[in-house]
């Protein structure tokens, strides 16, 4: 890996993530014959034990799967679902922060009521069947995680920014939602994740997950089944229906995920496929249709005149997931006149006219999220795969024996009943995943993308496009560089703190306001150049992981 972040291969496969000692599990799993989905699936699983307040297999799964033989992608969605139990009236709502609800108790973050059914070992089965080379088992995917598990690893600097103590306006917001109280939650995630003194393990002490290692080798051993009707189902239901929680049985017995075709656009002469509704991949499908016939390189990177044009697309793009996004399942979704080109162009001259584009409803401030994490995958057939996976930020929830936190993805959904993201029994709630794949015109692949962090992942994978594309980034600087964010509230720009001065007094003459805040998608992405040859770019607002076969 160069000082700049970046890795180039020419012969084998490349893997880009946001944690370092997982990406190390992807190159060990290529190395050993696997393709790209195989590689994506081990470095998901090492994800979960070296990121274990983020993700975990109690996690949601989202994944994006090119076969470049059949020519054949595939998005596997299997996020979680609201447990049969669960009514739209079961919180009372206290308060609110962009798309994020706060209810009376934490009830929806906090405990055994705030997790969804999770998905994400169905995820893990779904992508191995349907694109795993077949030449990688079952358990040689899962052996790392057991490993590093069971051996333990040092806690590393950005593992450490995740969990420790923090005093930010979100989480007074949040009613202070740290590290230490989601890892103290219950006496098992608090016997595993903090020290007799209620602190966090600190940098270069070493985590052992024993109880997960036994868990992961009951997995490795007995098959994606075990964990939805075996010893460990049983363990988590019955502590979840101890302790006053939705999950059951019926649910985990009756979970799958859902295999279907990516919703698509196109764009400077790629076709760019994701993550369809609930997600918000049709919301990066929607900017960049609006994007698409300007001339943004003559603008100049980041100058006012360029950032303007790109915040008001964002916010079209945002007002419209808070006005109609939802599970298709539940509600109508009406993706076609989201993408379409006629409406592009209804709202690409409205905002060249510079007419206001707000929602009907009161705005509301968009909110930081920083959980979830991500990996992207290319070998060297020209495969390509990526996943999305995540806790939240854990709900606080081990099981006693099985050593592994649970979501609180619960948290996703609107707590007022009657409206398109209420909550209902196996209902999917409004949220991230969304990785992108960029094909070009011959149906190759051009760039693997995601990012955690909720909807600033969207507006990150734009701007890393934007950057290789239209300003001729390396793939290194394109990921790395300042990047602005704004959603659904009009005229509201967030940009990093460091943030150069003069491109936002522009934005202010033009009417912005501007809000400083870290920006908390972490970007991990791959690309293929015409000979083949692969790019990686991983964020340095997270771990940089970085690996080449």
């Amino acid at each position: 890996m160069s000082s700049n972040g970046s890795v180039t291969s020419s012969s084998g496969g490349l893997i880009a993530c946001v944690e370092s000692l997982a990406a190390e599990t992807g190159a060990e799993i290529l190395r050993a014959g696997g393709n790209a989905a195989d590689a994506a699936i081990a470095t998901a699983f090492a994800q979960g034990v070296v990121d274990p307040i983020y993700c975990g297999i109690a996690g949601g799964f989202h994944g994006i799967f090119h076969d470049a033989a059949r020519g054949l992608t595939k998005v596997i969605m299997a996020g979680g679902r609201a447990p049969l139990d669960a009514r739209a009236d079961m919180w009372q709502p206290a308060s609110r922060w962009g798309a994020l609800w706060s209810v009376e108790g934490q009830l929806n973050r906090l405990g055994y009521q705030a997790s969804m059914v999770p998905g994400f070992v169905r995820g893990a089965e779904a992508a191995l069947q349907q694109f795993g080379s077949g030449r990688i088992s079952w358990r040689q995917l899962i052996q790392p995680a057991i490993r590093l598990a069971a051996e333990g690893f040092e806690v590393y600097p950005y593992l450490y920014r995740l969990w420790m103590q923090r005093t930010d306006r979100m989480l007074n917001f949040l009613e202070s939602l740290d590290g230490p109280a989601v890892l103290g939650h219950t006496p098992s995630c608090r016997a595993i994740y903090l020290h007799a003194d209620g602190g966090v393990y600190e940098i270069g002490e070493r985590l052992v997950q024993i109880d997960y290692a036994h868990t992961l080798e009951r997995l490795a051993e007995q098959g994606p089944a075990e964990f939805y009707e075996g010893d460990t189902a049983q363990m988590m239901v019955s502590d979840f229906q101890a302790h006053g929680g939705l999950l059951s049985a019926e649910d985990l017995r009756r979970f799958t995920a859902d295999v279907c075709d990516p919703a698509t656009t196109s764009f400077r002469g790629l076709q760019v496929l994701t993550e369809p509704a609930p997600t918000v991949g049709l919301i990066t499908l929607e900017i960049l249709n609006i994007l698409e016939p300007w001339d943004l390189a003559s603008l100049g990177w980041n100058s006012p005149e360029y950032l303007d044009r790109l915040v008001r697309a964002m916010h079209v793009g945002f007002r419209d997931r808070m006005a109609v996004l939802g599970d298709p399942d539940f509600v109508d979704v009406p993706q076609a006149r989201l993408l379409s080109p006629d409406y592009a162009a209804m709202m690409r001259q409205a905002i060249e006219e510079g007419r206001e584009l707000d929602m009907p409803a009161v705005p509301t401030l968009a909110g930081r999220a920083d959980e979830t994490t991500h990996v992207s995958v290319v070998d060297r057939a020209g495969n390509a795969a990526a996943i999305t996976h995540s806790l939240g930020m854990s709900s606080g929830v081990v099981n006693p024996g099985l050593g592994f936190q649970h979501n609180c993805h619960m948290s996703m959904f609107d707590p007022v009943p009657g409206r398109r993201n209420s909550i209902a029994p196996w209902k999917r709630p409004v949220t991230g995943g969304g990785p992108a794949l960029f094909l070009n015109s011959d149906g190759k692949v051009f760039l693997m993308i995601g990012s955690p962090a909720g909807a600033r992942k969207v507006t990150a994978v734009i701007q890393a496009l934007l950057n290789v594309l239209d300003f001729g980034m390396p793939l290194a600087d394109a990921v790395s560089v300042d990047r602005v964010h704004t959603e659904d509230e009009p005229r509201m720009v967030i940009v990093e703190p460091h943030f150069s001065p003069q491109p936002l007094l522009g934005l202010a003459r033009r009417g912005h306001r501007i809000r400083f805040d870290w920006y908390t998608a972490r970007l991990a992405a791959v690309l293929r150049h015409p000979d083949g040859s692969l790019e990686g770019g991983s964020d340095p607002r997270g771990d940089r992981g970085l690996a080449v076969v």
